[in-house]
């Protein structure tokens, strides 16, 4: 898995059943204080992520993950799967992509974090912790009971926020991710139970 948190990253190639996973986010639009919460709005709208929506994705990837980046052939490979994948994206005010991430489920027992990723000029400011929110309600209500995940043992911020909602370490993956060579830290989510509330506030 991926994901690109400053502040969050991780991403798991769709090669877990081919091979692969990782998390990651970014930060805002030249601080021109005409940000994606200029205005009051439903936090976070998400929609379905879409094969035409495809494009728009690969320059965040390349911004967010550099090598690792996925391509749009792996897009593909995932949604083409949509027995056991869900994706979500959400916008700004302006219809650009502020971020996105994927969740693989293979069965009750266990599900992979497969990409988080959130544009850079939009990070710190709670779109990560939105989407990893919404994505364990999704699993919840799946009825998942162990919600995994691979993040870079280096990304501090990312591995935070995965522990705020209630993520452990619980492994290393040496040399995980290519062509870095960068260690993956394995974590995990026991228990199915709903975000609360007051989690959220806490968030």
């Amino acid at each position: 898995m991926r994901s690109n948190y400053v502040g969050g990253s991780a991403k798991k190639a769709s090669a877990k059943a081919a091979g692969a996973a990782t998390y990651g986010g970014r930060q805002g639009d030249e601080n021109t204080g005409r940000g994606f919460l200029a205005e009051p709005r439903s936090w976070p709208q998400l929609t379905p992520l879409q094969w035409w929506e495809i494009p728009e994705l690969l320059p965040l990837e390349r911004e967010l993950f550099g090598t690792e980046q996925w391509s749009e052939a792996m897009f593909w490979s995932e949604l083409a799967q949509h027995d056991t994948r869900w994706y979500r994206l959400t916008r700004d005010d302006y219809g650009r992509v502020l971020g996105y991430i994927g969740l693989c489920v293979y069965s009750t027992e266990q599900a992979w974090v497969q990409t988080l990723a959130v544009r850079a000029d939009a990070q710190r400011q709670g779109v990560g912790a939105a989407l990893l929110t919404a994505l364990l309600d999704r699993a919840s209500v799946l009825g998942v009971t162990t919600v995994a995940l691979e993040v870079r043992a280096d990304n501090v911020a990312a591995t935070a926020l995965y522990a705020r909602h209630g993520f452990q370490a619980v492994g290393v993956r040496p040399a995980y991710y290519q062509p870095s060579g960068a260690d993956a830290l394995v974590m995990m989510r026991e228990g199915s139970e709903r975000i609360t509330q007051s989690q959220r506030a806490e968030q």
